[in-house]
């Protein structure tokens, strides 16, 4: 299979049942080669020894899925050279890749139970900050200012505040908002956006207008983002992923429990006469890399006490 994750429950649910021995070659080229992109088009263009078919997806169904087949056999026949040359990713595919596929299977069915009370509690409080900085802005302004448009935003502050950005993009408005006050990034995500929150930093001279920007921005989020997807159900089927990021590290999305504010984490709990532990832990990937390769620069760090990212920026920059 190309993604045997998400082709095996189409396959059991034809044929009531599943191989007992599978293949997946998209896992294989995430293990060896984790910094390229995974998609079937990509690996094929590297692999494959036919000319590409993937235009004929509605003009010759049967050529198309012909295409996708042959190509699918020479990239496998290529990549088992590459774990002749690697036996120690051959071995992580193996022992740790395939073998997680229907744990993820099982897990993405089974799903995790709603607070629906909870979800019921928070959209109105949400959308209450979300009316409170649009009211704000306009106090500011003088007139409506919607804070969800990048053209009404961007015109105003560029021609009246002297404050041009290239875009509203997240990462844009954090660099302008820090030049006129810094924030902490952990502080806002653990404990979000509010009135008093936002009047405070503009009294400490951070720019009223870049602040409510953030703080509406950050509210839709949580409403249509997190909320939204979990309103009126009694369960939600979170999709795993173990192959897209560089790390391995799983993301976990529609919707991504793993970023989801702290001050929501009660919308979703788990089943009666169950308990969760914890959702993070500090530095856990370092650690295990510590616990396997027994890196003395990781020992050092961590048992001094050292964030290891501050500790490797200040190396690099000397």
């Amino acid at each position: 299979f190309w993604n045997a994750k998400a082709d095996l429950p189409i396959l059991e649910s034809n044929l009531h049942k599943i191989p007992k021995s599978i293949e997946d070659p998209m896992q294989a080229h995430a293990v060896l080669w984790p910094d390229m992109p995974h998609d079937y088009e990509f690996v094929a263009s590297i692999y494959g020894k036919y000319p590409k078919l993937k235009h004929l997806a509605k003009e010759d169904k049967l050529l198309y899925h012909w295409g996708d087949m042959i190509d699918l056999v020479w990239i496998w026949e290529q990549l088992k050279k590459d774990f002749q040359h690697e036996p120690k990713c051959e071995a992580k595919y193996r022992n740790q890749n395939l073998k997680l596929i229907p744990i993820i299977l099982r897990c993405e069915q089974e799903g995790i139970k709603v607070n629906q009370q909870r979800v019921q509690e928070a959209t109105p409080q949400y959308q209450e900050l979300s009316q409170a900085s649009q009211i704000l802005a306009q106090a500011y302004c003088g007139f409506p200012i919607n804070l969800g448009s990048t053209g009404q935003l961007m015109g105003y502050l560029g021609s009246s505040e002297g404050v041009r950005l290239r875009s509203m993009d997240q990462d844009v408005i954090a660099v302008a908002r820090a030049q006129y006050y810094p924030f902490d990034v952990d502080q806002e995500e653990r404990d979000g956006f509010s009135v008093g929150y936002i009047q405070t930093r503009v009294n400490l001279g951070a720019h009223p207008l870049l602040e409510l920007r953030t703080m509406y921005a950050k509210n839709e989020k949580i409403i249509t983002g997190y909320l939204g997807q979990l309103h009126g159900v009694g369960r939600v089927h979170p999709q795993i992923n173990f192959h897209t990021q560089v790390t391995g590290r799983h993301s976990t999305t529609n919707p991504a429990l793993a970023t989801f504010p702290d001050d929501i984490r009660d919308t979703v709990m788990p089943e009666p006469g169950e308990a969760w532990i914890g959702y993070d832990w500090d530095a856990q990937e370092p650690r295990i890399q510590w616990g396997e390769n027994g890196s003395k620069v990781l020992e050092r760090a961590f048992t001094a006490g050292e964030d290891i990212h501050t500790t490797f920026v200040c190396d690099l920059y000397g």
